[in-house]
């Protein structure tokens, strides 16, 4: 049954299509339901005003051409009186005051045509678009997926490329690194040859030098005897006093060095090591020098067990103790404290004296060989005890250094690890 009246602005209002109907001038007269609910506008506040007071341009976009694209469109189809197709535009829409008024970003596929009166004259435009928005994000998020896919793609050429240049590389290297290798290899069998034929020198020297160096002593004594209490010539005196002393001090030179080659050996065997057993064999050992000295010993705290050589642990030992007490001001009573304690995966060594103490200048030299700081007339020894100590200390994985003032005693600190 067809109804006597028709409400045709009814019907074009609910049209599902997003129309716009302009006057000539681009004024609003008519606007369907959908194209308010796409554009986010109401019908009583766009109808009576011109298009582009409503939907201008971004402000924020500097390329945004939306109005004018439009413009010229609607300018062709007043020209030309006939359709006009645009292009798909992206002509961004502003929300609602009341949801912040920003604008949003739209893209559409407009197209524009002429409604004419009896005489042929231009009467409204109308102005349908569809909303593209999804579509145009979809090609770009697809055009972009391609683009990822052409770079990965590309990318793993490159990187097919480069793994078999590495390839070739690692390969190169690798001969590199095998006679690299070899030669160390080599090389430390050499220098474990050589270092074993330096430790049978320096043992076969030492003992050979020193025999005639007792045979000296025993002429020396015989001499001495001859004379018995016979008053010498002055001259003759100080001659015989200064062999007496020379031998005294090449026999403890050959002694340093027969230990300095000892602990310069590769490959030297380690077990756990007590210290506490390590420092009473010092202690007797040097029971002659403390008692002469009236030196006093003091061990702050219980000394742990480590890895090591004893017999290189207690040389070290040894030769800081002894050197604390030999280096002290006349009529002065040594006094050497022992402690040790847990520093991250080692421990902690301080050997602290009351002696003459050093010149800062020279810590870097005293551990270096036959370097002497005081009068050999007055402070006997060969030069050595400290090299032999950093050496061992070297050969445990350990540091030393120094800490002391002229004047004011020193402090040797040395580390050795707990495992």
């Amino acid at each position: 049954m067809i109804p006597d009246k028709i409400d045709y602005k009814e019907l074009f209002e609910c049209s599902p299509g997003l129309y716009l109907i302009l006057a000539p001038d681009f004024t609003i007269v008519a606007v369907t339901n959908a194209y308010l609910k796409a554009t986010m506008t109401k019908r009583e506040n766009i109808v009576g005003h011109g298009i582009f007071e409503i939907f201008p341009d971004n402000p924020k976009d500097l390329n945004a051409d939306g109005v004018s694209n439009l413009r010229a469109s609607l300018n062709r189809v007043l020209k030309n009186k006939a359709t006009d197709t645009m292009a798909i535009q992206k002509y961004d829409i502003r929300k609602p005051i009341s949801e912040g008024g920003e604008f949003e970003v739209r893209y559409w596929s407009p197209f524009n045509f002429p409604i004419l009166d009896i005489n042929q004259e231009i009467k409204y435009i109308v102005h349908r678009v569809e909303d593209v928005t999804e579509f145009v994000r979809l090609k770009e998020k697809d055009a972009e997926q391609r683009q990822i896919f052409e770079e990965l793609k590309n990318l793993n050429s490159r990187m097919e490329v480069e793994i078999l240049q590495r390839g070739k590389e690692i390969q190169n290297a690798n001969k590199i690194l095998e006679n690299t290798n070899l030669e160390l290899n080599l090389k430390t069998e050499e220098l474990k040859r050589s270092n074993d034929e330096l430790s049978r020198f320096a043992a076969t020297a030492s003992h050979d030098i020193k025999a005639p160096f007792r045979t000296v002593g025993g002429f020396l004594d015989i001499i001495k005897k001859k004379l018995g209490n016979n008053p010498m010539d002055s001259e003759i005196e100080e001659a015989f006093n200064y062999i007496t002393s020379a031998r005294s001090r090449i026999a403890t030179l050959l002694d340093d060095l027969l230990n300095f080659s000892k602990v310069s050996e590769i490959d030297v065997p380690f077990s756990e090591v007590d210290l506490n057993a390590v420092l009473k064999d010092v202690l007797k050992n040097l029971d002659y020098n403390i008692s002469e000295a009236k030196a006093n010993i003091v061990i702050q705290n219980r000394l742990p067990i480590v890895k090591g050589h004893y017999s290189q642990l207690v040389q070290l030992f040894q030769n800081m103790v002894s050197n604390a007490i030999k280096f002290q001001t006349k009529n002065s009573t040594p006094t050497i404290i022992i402690t040790a304690e847990p520093v991250a995966e080692s421990f902690q060594f301080k050997i602290e004296d009351n002696g003459i103490g050093i010149d800062p200048k020279y810590f870097d030299k005293i551990f270096s060989m036959f370097e002497r700081l005081n009068n050999i007339q007055e402070y006997d020894g060969s030069g050595l005890g400290l090299t032999i100590c950093k050496r061992i200390i070297e050969n445990h994985d350990g540091k030393i250094w120094v800490e002391s003032e002229e004047g004011k005693g020193t402090k040797f600190f040395f580390t050795l690890p707990r495992n």
